[in-house]
């Protein structure tokens, strides 16, 4: 068959998401005949729906793609999302997370590949997208009025690819310089600038500035030691580049309504540029700008034998540079090598029209290229042997540009929009050839046990009726224990910068990006086949528990061996003790966290992860149990649509005294948090939570209910779009040793979750009586006997 007829055919398949056994076979079949039928035929729909994708995408509200975001890793609706729009709703907020006792979580882009932002069971989610506008620099109280040309002041949420559209009024006109722009950025201009400062982004050039290099200063609301919430400007000491005079600035407050107090303190300053939203909710930014320039860029492929031993010289010869490695081996005139495309960026004083980029980086930024993706890594998973080292051959040698030269934002960004997930650990750029080399030998082993178990004459399996060896077991295991990258490595070169938790803390760093993609297409594409889709399934969820585990181990290799650290942004693993050890001066920054955090308002799956939440001490006075007047307590109920589980907390002293009557410690906790599990409640079938997880009430009970008011357990069929929406509904509670009775919205909440749950899977619903009642006998041997409803 013609190259191009298979191209045109290949461009019909790919423009429907959903493909029938016999195309996928058809796609599979061409493919193999002709290698590169695929990216060819992606490439020509690319060029045909240019426009439409563009304008589908720069239609959307930045809002919208970060609810959507949210909702995709966390299942929150978009209405359930706070999304303030100015420093007074900020301040209203924290005032009222710290009344009703709720964690706040705060995200830019929603981007992020790591737990740094997740929520976790009581949490309010707020998105920065409203605090995006660009501001004006007050040249009032400047310690120099000529600053404020190199000053760009704007709200966290504003995204990088809108400072540049704002900085450069000629986007599509290479010939007319930019007049100011940002020194150095990461390869995504989707980032909101708060959440590219908070987790340390970076870019490539062992020269050049990481993001938190990019801050003059920064305002963010947080508490002060009283426990008050205050509104600061943080800046560097006077000696170390503050650019405020602070008479200037205390008297442009003296009358606002809502006061910003100045702080110039180099730790405090650097402690906030990364803190993942640990220490406050950072809300305006201020960035240096340098003047315009022009980059030329030449990507180009060589052998990783060559190329470490001149890597010194390479990265002072240029002043962005890069690697792009293949992790599989190839042959190199008869020796095993790794190819390598090398990317060398440098300043030229002016814009010459040398050459341009392969279409295959632009499609890469499309839908199309998020299609292109699945289908390749589908045939990945499916015959890892045989069709792993070709997706990583091509990954490397498609790329390569002879001279490109654009303005220096337009050469830095690629804008790759691919599900994916990475581990990118962080090493001393002097031990940067040891590190890649222990990661390539790991890689290699695992390739060699992955080839020791289907060893060759390969079957390619691409028909999905095929799978590798038509043995899914033994594939499925073999993803599970010698996973091998579907992706080839990032290598990137970054200098020293003073933020503590960067991974770049006061040493010139080497990171070592492994992306593994995932798939949003998997379900739709095999949807019309159930017994096709099952298998596939099966085989890519153990994909995904291989490509955690893979992370895991380069993770901790690179840790043992060379001091690796943590890009935030990204899968990592760290416990405290580890963070503290590669980390020096982490307990510094504990410092500042505590004081910031002292109502635990911050606490979060991170820092439950590395065992630094904050929880308020309580008296260690037991309760005593009820005599003659009941306890008093308050209810809360929400429907956690993420879980489709609906929630009853029982707070204050009744909570304690549950708390301390009901359950037992266990050595292990639950969920990474500060959980305990009665024996007993197991015993009778309930589930009674004492958690001490982002409250400012430690005590806090628990009972988790299914959709049609059974506790413990939960429905899989429940209809999720017919439930409520997440809220919260606030009642009391009263206890008189018997009877738990829950009263006001939270009875009536709850009642209403259930009613809905009922309807749907076709049971009577609850009574409307309010209020609702749990009986409790015998509590303290233990016999429950609960009548919710």
């Amino acid at each position: 068959m013609a190259l191009e007829e298979s191209i045109n055919r290949v461009v019909s398949l790919l423009s429907g998401r959903s493909l029938s056994p016999d195309q996928a076979s058809d796609l599979a079949g061409m493919e193999a005949e002709e290698p590169g039928t695929l990216e060819s035929a992606a490439l020509k729909l690319f060029e045909r729906k240019r426009d439409e994708l563009r304008a589908i995408f720069d239609g959307e509200s930045q809002c919208r793609k970060v609810a959507r975001e949210i909702e995709n890793r966390y299942g929150i609706d978009e209405g359930d999302i706070y999304q303030p729009e100015s420093v007074g709703d900020l301040v209203a907020l924290l005032k009222q997370a710290r009344q009703i006792g709720v964690a706040v979580r705060a995200v830019g882009s929603a981007r992020s590949l790591s737990d740094a932002p997740a929520p976790t069971s009581d949490t309010i989610m707020v998105s920065t997208c409203g605090l995006a506008d660009a501001l004006p620099v007050d040249v009032s109280v400047l310690q120099d009025s000529g600053q404020a040309e190199w000053l760009y002041r704007c709200g966290a949420g504003r995204t990088v690819a809108e400072i540049l559209a704002e900085l450069d009024p000629y986007p599509d006109d290479p010939a007319r310089p930019m007049a100011r722009t940002l020194q150095n950025m990461g390869a995504g201009q989707f980032q909101a600038v708060g959440g590219a400062l908070c987790t340390s982004t970076h870019g490539s050039g062992i020269t050049q500035p990481s993001f938190p290099q990019l801050v003059a200063a920064y305002r963010m609301v947080t508490f002060d030691e009283a426990g008050e919430v205050v509104v600061l400007q943080l800046e560097p000491s006077p000696d170390n580049g503050a650019i405020s005079n602070p008479a200037a600035f205390a008297a442009s407050q003296s009358r606002a309504d809502i006061p910003v107090a100045l702080v110039q303190d180099d730790a405090q300053f650097n402690a906030g540029l990364v803190s993942l939203g640990c220490l406050g909710i950072i809300y305006e930014i201020y960035l240096k700008l340098v003047p315009g320039f022009y980059l030329e860029e030449h990507r180009f492929t060589d052998w990783w034998s060559e190329v470490k031993t001149q890597l010194p010289q390479l990265l002072g010869d240029n002043d962005y540079f890069e690697l792009l490695i293949d992790p599989v081996q190839s042959d190199n005139r008869g020796t095993p090598d790794n190819r390598v495309l090398r990317t060398q960026r440098n300043r030229v004083e002016a814009y010459r029209d040398c050459g341009e980029r392969p279409r295959l980086m632009e499609l890469a930024t499309t839908e199309i290229g998020r299609i292109t993706s699945a289908i390749l890594l589908e045939w990945a998973i499916k015959s890892p042997p045989a069709r792993v080292p070709r997706n990583l051959r091509t990954g490397v040698t498609s790329t390569e540009v002879e001279c490109y030269t654009d303005k220096n934002y337009h050469v830095l960004q690629l804008n790759l929009d691919i599900n994916s997930a990475s581990t990118e650990p962080a090493v001393p750029v002097e031990h940067a050839a040891a590190a890649i080399d222990a990661v390539l030998a790991k890689v290699q082993a695992n390739l060699d046990g992955m080839m020791r178990r289907f060893p060759p004459p390969y079957d390619l399996g691409l028909d999905r009726d095929t799978p590798f060896h038509e043995d899914v077991e033994a594939l499925k295991a073999a993803w599970r224990e010698v996973p091998i990258p579907t992706s080839p490595l990032g290598v990137r070169f970054v200098s020293a910068n003073d933020a503590p938790l960067s991974q770049m803390y006061q040493r010139a760093t080497c990171t070592i990006e492994m992306p593994m993609p995932g798939s949003d297409y998997l379900d739709q594409r095999t949807a019309d086949d159930p017994a096709s889709r099952r298998k596939l399934l099966d085989v890519y969820e153990a994909y995904l528990e291989g490509r955690q585990k893979l992370f895991t181990e380069v993770e901790q290799l690179l840790i043992d061996r060379f001091d690796a650290r943590p890009h935030w942004e990204q899968a990592n693993y760290l416990d405290r003790a580890t963070t503290a050890r590669v980390l020096p001066a982490f307990e510094d920054w504990l410092d500042i966290y505590r004081l910031r955090n002292a109502s635990g308002l911050f606490n979060s799956a991170f820092t439950d992860r590395l065992n630094i939440s904050v929880h308020p001490e309580l008296s260690e006075e037991p309760a005593p149990l009820p005599d003659g007047q009941p306890v008093q307590g308050e209810a809360v109920f929400r429907h956690d649509r993420s879980e489709n589980r609906g929630i009853l907390k029982v707070k204050d002293e009744l909570a304690k005294l549950l708390y301390q009557r009901l359950t037992q410690p266990v050595e292990e906790p639950r969920c990474r948090s500060l959980f305990f599990l009665s024996d007993r409640c197991k015993r009778m079938g309930v589930s009674c939570v004492a958690s001490t997880q982002n409250l400012i009430d430690p005590y806090v009970v628990e009972f988790r209910f299914t959709p049609t008011g059974e506790l413990l357990s939960l429905t899989q069929d429940y209809d999720l779009d017919n439930a409520l929406a997440l809220n919260r509904d606030y009642g009391t509670a009263s206890f008189d040793g018997r009877l738990l009775t829950i009263s006001g919205d939270a009875a009536a909440g709850l009642r209403d979750f259930v009613r809905a749950g009922r309807m749907v899977n076709s049971q009577p619903p609850p009574e409307p009586d309010d209020p609702v009642v749990l009986r409790l006998e015998a509590l303290e041997k233990g016999d429950w006997d609960v009548e919710p409803f």
